[in-house]
Order: C-alpha cells, then structure tokens, then sequence
C-alpha cells in the first residue's frame, strides 16, 4: 500500500524506454515524461507514507486467528498467564488448556497472503506495469541495458533527425591495394572482405556517442570515440564473418563475410645453373591475387654429411601480382659453394601466407683461384667455417693467481687455448704460421700479409667458435686481393655497386636515392679502371703490349652520364638496359686484359688513352710554366732597369707564387697517378715538382733570379717527362699494329699503300726515328733564346703528342 500507486509512475517510463520511444523521441518529451514520472512517484508515495504504520503484535495474531480461522484468543491464549494458580487443580486446568490451544494451533492452515491493493486497483494497473515491463526487455533484446541508460542520462539528448549522419566503409589491408568500400546506412548481407580489413563508421550531428557491437553481444560493445564536438568514430578490425550493429543515438547494421585469399603460387621458370660468370642464373614464375611481398630462396646441402647447412636470401622483387623474373646471385662466397644443394622457392603474399615451388638439385657455383696462395686461404676458410666440431672445455688452472700490488697480471697462454680447438682449426693455423714464418716466399701485397697476421691472431686467441664468425668474410676478401690484387677487390665493389643500383631501379626508388647509387656505382667503375689500367702497364712489358678496346674513356664516360640523367628523370627501364650493356662491357673488358690484351689492334685503348691524356696535362703544365717564367723574366727586367719599389710588382710575385704553388699540386697529382704508376717518366716529374717548390718559394721571397733558375729546371724536367711519356705510349701502339698486322700464320703481313708512280708509302712510322725527331723537338723548345713564335710553334707540336 506504501507504494502504490506509485510505483505506476517509474515503470511506465522504464517500459517507454525499453520499447526505444526515447531513443526515436529524444528530448524534451523524455524529460517532460522523466518529470512527471518522478513528481508522480514522489506525490503518492509521500502521500501513503502518512498513513503507513508498521502492524503491532496482537494486529498480527488476530489477522492468524481471522485467515485460519480460529477462535479469537486462541493465540495468546499461549502467552497467558492464569490469576489465581496457587492450587494444584487450577495449575492442571491451566496446562490442560494450553495444551489444546496448542493442538489446534498445530492444526490449522496458513492461507496465501492476499493484497490489500485489489480493493484499490479496481482497474489491474499493476499487472498492466508488470506486462509491459516483460515485454520491453523481449523488445529491447540485448540493448535493454542501453536504452534504459539513455533514458536516465542526464545531458540534453538530440533525436535521430535528419541533422545526424552516419558514414561507414572498409578499409582493406594494405597488401591488397584496394579502394574503401562504402556501406549504406540500410542492412547490406552481399558484402565480403578480406581478413584483417578495417571497418570504420563515423557519426556527426549527436550529441551522446552510439554504440557498436559485434554479433549483438554486450561483451563487445563499445562506445565511439568523440572526435570533436557532435563527432563520433569507432573502428573495429574484422577477422572473421560478423555482424556489426551500431545502436543508441543512430541506428544501422551490416552482414559481413570474409573473401577468400588464395596462397602464393610460385615455380623455377628456368632451371637453376651455374653463368659463365660462376653465377647462380635461374628465372622466376609466380602469381598471387593481391599481390607478393617477399620471395625467398632456401638453399639446403643435398648430401647429408659432417657440415649441414640450410640457409634463406632474400630475393629484391618488385610488390606484384605476376612475377616473370630472371636472377643471377653472386653466391662464391657462400659456405655451400661447391657442394650439391636443393633449392626451393618460397613466395610470400601480404597475408603471411606462403608457397613453394619444385625443388631444384644441382651444384652450387663456386669461384675458381689460380693464384696458389689465394687458393690456399680460400681452402681454409671453408676448412675452418664448415667444421662442426667445437672447443672443449679446458681444465680448471690450477696455477696461483699471480698479482701485481692490486692487479692481476696477464697469464692467458695463445698455445694453450689453441689445444683446446678442433683438429681442422689446429690444422688452419699451423698453416697460416708456417705462411707467416717466409712471407718474402709467397705475399708480395703488405695487404694480404696484413689480412693474414690478423687471422693468425684470431686462430690463436679464440675461446669458442662464435669468436670466429668474422672470419669468413676477412678470409673471403683476403682470398680475392691474393688472386687478383687491387683490380679484383675493385670488380667486387663494383659488382656490389652495380647490384644495388639494379635493385633501386627494380624497386623504383626515389630519384634522390637512385642519384645517390648512380654516383655510387660511378665511382665504383672509374676505380675499376684505374685498377685495370695499372695493371694493364704492370704487365706491359711481359705481354708486348697490350691490346686496344673499342670502348675509349671519352664514351665510357659519356655512357656513365646517361646512366645518371636516366635516373635523373626516372627512365628507370632504359637506365637497367644501359646498366646491363655497360656491365657486359667492362666484363669484356676485363676478359679482353686476361686473355693478354689481344683486342682489335685500335689505337684507343684505355691505358693509351689514359697515356695521351696524361700527355695532354703535361703540354698544359708545359705551357703554364712558361708563361710564370715569362712574367718572372719582365719582373727581372724591371729591377734592372731601376723599377722596383712598385706596390703592383709585389702583388705580382704573390700571384706567381701563388700560381707556381697551384702548378705543383696539379703535377703532384697526376705523378701520383695510376696511369704513370708503371712509367719511368715518374722520375723526371718528381724532379720537376721539387724544382716547382723551389721556384714557388723564391717568388714569394722577391728572389726573381732563383725563381728563373728552378722554373727553366722545371720546365726542362717536364719535357723530359713527357718525352718519355709519349715515347712509351709510341711503342705502345707500335706494339698493338705489329700485332694487328700479322697474319694467322704469325708471319708480318704487307702494309702500306701505293702512291700514284707505284712507290710504297709506309702507314707506320719507326719508333726510333719517331723518337729522334720528338727528342729534337724538346730540346729546341727548351732553349728559351729563340724567338717566341718558334717556341709557340714548337709547343703547338709536342701538343699532339
């Protein structure tokens, strides 16, 4: 009776709420029906609370006594206490009659309780609040707990109007490369995306944030994050088929199922085989529908064995759908070189997921030594690299400690570390101090020598085999300067420079980077052919001569520059074309020196063209000084003549100084050259650049008379130089048409051609005589006493030389 009829009041608002009214509604209607739900509820239940009263204990018993039924007083007849109960009969009487009070008691039955509210809710009020609250939780479902906080919240809430609008769409994984796909705010069952896609919904125009679920559970229901003022996201990654439903403040919901990624397919195209370059050439087939981001090539020895090694090289690939490639890797340095293998490949697509291909068996390819020395470190290396066997644990040293005041002296023992290494590593060492004990025998190179000693010391002082992983790469490296010196370290840089060029314009990097590689790559080439050139004039002598090219440095160069204007403007297709012709080139190149220079008897081959141009620096030198001798001469003429003092003729000294100082660092350079490496014109030079230093230190003192001294020395020691620089490049290419003119038989073949009357006519010159006429030349335009339009026309011909 407390509570009704107000209890009427919360229920019909609840029952409002789970039936979504306030959520199509809003405010202010669910504040106004909020309102007067609670001054309904407040009102009657104050005003019941007036005429409440807790019952008393006899209103108890007599509404027992009244629902048994009983006679009245049957009750507390148990709690009476009898007024006279001094005689024994009337005590007996007294138990007697509890004694059937209690009997009946025991027997009578306890009706159900029964509402005093029937008499006052003659219209059922209270079944109809009951009903509807039963089924507002049927209707609501599992948004029940929402729709009952919306309509307690305690903000201003916005309808579901047209103001508010929802936006959603899927973002697809990134592998796929796919454009988002946008749902309607209508129930969609037809869509499919792929694992790991994100779905995103935004809502604008609402002021309390919605909520989103998977597959209608309250566990994952979550509420959008405020972006800003009536702005709401939330994004939820689908794994798996679901159904999303957005509730609240906007309505909607999607069906969405998973699409199919199907695995990486993936094959040898060609057979892998060993190139005429000891490189691993095979050629790549595979296919994926979104695309494959990684390709994989796992090399396993195929002969079980003491040494069993499995490894994975990552091929560089461009991110496609359809892979149609051909690959050539560089593998003499793995540790399996020589030995049969399988190989697999394994393609790898956005998802994770992962193909492999047909095994393939052969030989992986292996680098040939000749040099006996090379050979023999490179047999180490494998020797030390391939052992399995570890080090044993040495005995605990039972040796005292031996100190020096606080600190512990060095008592490590090389020798007896050592015994504590496999047999095969005892073996490596022993010879490596046996190579080390006679270097003068077999290392020529400091480098190698250097390289050696280094592994020698690491043999001695490994503790346990990881102390050796460096030593593959150290012995690798020594192996290729004993085969070929500095030219085979340099084609190995090169080749390094060349590959990651390849990759960068395979991969389509930035134009900056590939600028970057290019000038790499470019650097990488010009030291190639300096080493290539210093060794062509090291073996000059033994060879006869060496042969010409058809490739000068004037198109080498050109054909660098357009690999880098390619790069440039990112022609990356042409710039792979040139790379892979300019590669071919210097390969033929290098192939044409070892097989003893024998080219096509041209002129223009590369270390004549370094000659000529070397030649070429030295009649600029030539004229250079001659014109700081010139000016030296007017300042002496000056002084004798008494016209000294001048402010401008000091200026003048500094500058000649200055310009004598800058002429002997360009000859310190080219002396030091590559080029005149191997040239017995290296000794006239050096004369000459002392002579410079002389004549540079005399100007900058006023001494003009000295300075005239060491610049005619200078310039007499420059011409000899280039004397016998242009003699040497003379019986270069003597060298190469005497060769070029012989026949198959080896025998000297006619040359020449006739004249009009029948005469003749050489198309060769004698190098003597040759040599005669250029010395001549030199020493005429030494003599500074002749007069200047002879001395110009003197230095116009040793020009062409």
């Amino acid at each position: 009776m407390l509570l009704f009829p107000a209890i009427l009041f919360p229920s019909l608002y609840v029952s409002l709420a789970l039936f979504g009214v306030f959520e199509q509604s809003a405010d202010p209607w669910r504040l106004i029906l909020l309102l007067i739900s609670t001054i309904g509820f407040g009102w009657f239940f104050y005003k019941n609370l007036s005429k409440f009263s807790w019952p008393t204990s006899g209103e108890t018993k007599q509404r027992v006594e009244a629902d048994a039924p009983l006679p009245a007083g049957t009750i507390t007849a148990l709690d009476d206490h009898p007024v006279i109960a001094d005689s024994s009969i009337g005590q007996a009487l007294w138990l007697a009659h509890q004694k059937k009070m209690q009997a009946i008691i025991a027997r009578i039955k306890i009706k159900r309780p029964h509402s005093v509210l029937a008499r006052n809710d003659v219209l059922a009020l209270r079944v109809l609040a009951v009903l509807s609250l039963f089924a507002g939780f049927i209707i609501a479902g599992s948004s029940w707990s929402q729709r009952i906080e919306t309509a307690f919240y305690p903000g201003y809430l916005f309808t579901n109007s047209s103001d508010a609008t929802l936006e959603a769409w899927i973002n697809a994984p990134e592998y796929a490369v796919l454009p988002p796909l946008f749902l309607s705010t209508e129930t969609q069952n037809n869509i499919s995306v792929l694992a790991g896609s994100e779905f995103v919904i935004r809502v604008t125009g609402v002021r309390r944030a919605p909520f989103i679920s998977v597959n209608g559970k309250n566990k994952s229901k979550q509420k959008l994050t405020e972006l800003s003022d009536k702005v709401f996201e939330g994004r939820i990654i689908i794994e798996t088929p679901v159904k999303l439903s957005i509730t609240g403040s906007a309505k909607a919901s999607w069906d969405i199922g998973q699409k199919i990624d199907t695995l990486p397919v993936i094959e040898f195209s060609e057979q892998p085989e060993a190139t005429i370059l000891d490189e691993l050439g095979f050629a790549i087939a595979a296919s994926d529908d979104f695309g494959i981001e990684q390709v994989w090539l796992l090399i396993g020895t195929g002969v079980p064995g003491d040494f069993t090694k499995t490894d994975r090289i990552k091929l560089t690939l461009p991110t496609t759908k359809q892979i149609d490639q051909k690959i050539e890797l560089d593998l003499t340095q793995h540790l399996l070189a020589g030995l049969p293998v399988t190989l697999h490949l394994e393609a790898i697509d956005g998802a994770g997921q992962t193909g492999q291909s047909q095994p393939a068996q052969l030989i992986l390819p292996e680098k040939l030594f000749i040099q006996p020395l090379a050979k023999a470190i490179a047999e180490q290396r494998l020797l030390i690299m391939r052992s399995p066997e570890q080090y044993s644990n040495p005995p605990p040293n039972k040796q005292p400690t031996v100190l020096l005041g606080n600190d512990r002296l060095f008592t490590e023992q090389p020798l007896f570390r050592l015994s504590q290494a496999p047999v095969k590593i005892q073996r490596a060492t022993a010879l490596m101090r046996s190579i080390m004990r006679a270097p003068e025998i077999g290392i020529k190179d400091p480098y190698v020598w250097l390289g050696l000693s280094y592994v020698q010391q690491k043999l001695q002082t490994a503790k346990v085999r990881n102390d050796l992983n460096d030593l593959n790469l150290q012995m690798w490296q020594i192996s290729l300067r004993a085969e070929g010196g500095e030219l085979e370290t340099a084609a190995a840089a090169m080749r390094l420079a060349e590959k990651a060029l390849q990759n960068g314009l395979l991969l389509g990097a930035a134009p900056s980077e590939l600028q970057r590689l290019s000038q790499k790559y470019e650097m990488a080439v010009k030291r190639y052919l300096q080493a290539l050139a210093k060794q062509a004039l090291q073996q000059q002598g033994e060879n006869g001569g060496a042969g010409g090219n058809a490739m000068t440095g004037d198109e080498l160069q050109e054909m660098l520059k357009a690999l880098q204007e390619l790069t440039e403007i990112g022609a990356t297709n042409d710039a792979r074309a040139l790379l892979k012709a300019l590669a071919e080139l210097l390969q033929n190149l290098k192939m044409q020196m070892a097989n003893g220079g024998q080219g096509d008897g041209s002129q223009n081959d590369i270390v004549s063209e370094a000659m000529r141009k070397a030649l070429e620096e030295l009649g600029e030198m030539l004229g250079q000084q001659r014109e700081i001798l010139d000016q030296a001469q007017q300042q002496n003429n000056a002084a004798e003549n008494g016209e000294t003092g001048k402010q401008s003729d000091q200026g003048n000294q500094s500058d000649m100084a200055e310009q004598q100082g800058s002429l002997q660092d360009s000859l310190n350079e080219l002396a030091g050259s590559d080029t005149l490496q191997a040239s017995n014109a290296r000794s006239a030079l050096k004369e000459a650049e002392s002579a410079m230093g002389e004549a540079g230190a005399a100007l900058q003192q006023g001494d003009n008379e000295q300075a005239l001294s060491a610049g005619q020395e200078a310039l007499g020691q420059l011409r000899e130089g280039a004397q016998t620089l242009a003699g040497e490049m003379l019986d270069r290419r003597e060298g190469n048409r005497r060769s070029a003119n012989r026949d198959p038989f080896g025998r000297q073949s006619s040359s020449g051609s006739q004249s009009a009357d029948g005469t003749l006519v050489p198309d060769t010159i004698d190098p003597q005589q040759a040599r005669k006429i250029l010395q001549e030349l030199r020493k005429r335009a030494a003599e500074q006493q002749r007069p200047k339009q002879e001395l110009e026309y003197l230095d116009r011909l040793l020009e062409r030389f």
